[in-house]
């Protein structure tokens, strides 16, 4: 008896050892850049928001205008940094900085002429990834009536110009 508990204790202690943490989390789908664009009228420019989720749950959002021939990033309209959470399909941002343009013309000619707002966002975004990661849907909470909102938002992941 004693030479069966022996074997069975030796042979727990060899699994224990011999197994690796199969676990462990898959690595972040939301991790990398996504970008939507859209024609911009009739003419021949394009405006895109860039999401760009990084492996140390800061973000950046970038809002910018381009040609839609040459893909030429043309100017920028918003800048925004800060961080996020995930909760299962949800999406925490958590905004540390916000910058407008603020001048007379439709965007600024570089990021360094936008202009802090001294705003900030707490907001809880439900999102989805299609099946072959790369598309990427955020659907924003209500707003009221009065409010200027986004229903649904889909991103490519990637940059597309």
């Amino acid at each position: 008896m004693k030479r069966t508990a022996y074997t069975l204790f030796i042979l727990f202690l060899a699994i224990t050892m011999s197994c690796t943490n199969s676990d462990d989390p898959n690595p972040n789908e939301l991790v990398g850049t996504w970008e939507s664009v859209e024609a911009i009228g009739n003419s021949q420019f394009y405006q895109s928001l860039v999401f760009t989720f990084n492996a140390d749950n800061s973000y950046e959002a970038l809002r910018l205008t381009g040609e839609q021939n040459t893909g030429a990033v043309t100017g920028f309209l918003y800048k925004e940094t800060g961080t996020y959470a995930l909760t299962g399909s949800t999406v925490k941002l958590v905004s540390s900085d916000i910058r407008v343009h603020a001048t007379s013309a439709f965007s600024a000619s570089s990021i360094e002429e936008l202009i802090a707002t001294g705003d900030t966002r707490d907001e809880n975004i439900e999102f989805s990834i299609d099946n072959d990661q790369t598309q990427l849907t955020l659907d924003y909470p209500d707003c009221g009536p009065a409010e200027n909102c986004i229903d649904k938002h889909t991103f490519i992941k990637g940059r597309v110009f």
